[in-house]
């Protein structure tokens, strides 16, 4: 029974960052449609270099959470 539940645990974590990275693609592809990607990724301290690549900002703290 623990080992279905411990499979059963991973399958729904791999589900739950599939969907997440898929929601966060969309995001992403729709604020590129509606010419607001640069608005939203500077605000989000994104800096972008002279050659136009986009860097993330540095993190100071991570925190886990369970969904």
């Amino acid at each position: 029974m623990k080992k279905e539940k411990d499979l059963l645990t991973y399958l729904l974590r791999l589900l739950v960052k599939y969907n997440l990275k898929t929601a966060i693609r969309l995001f992403l592809e729709e604020a590129e449609k509606m010419n607001t990607l640069e608005d939203i990724l500077d605000e989000a301290n994104y800096k972008k270099d002279e050659k136009g690549k986009w860097s993330p900002p540095k993190l100071v703290a991570t925190e886990f959470a369970r969904l």
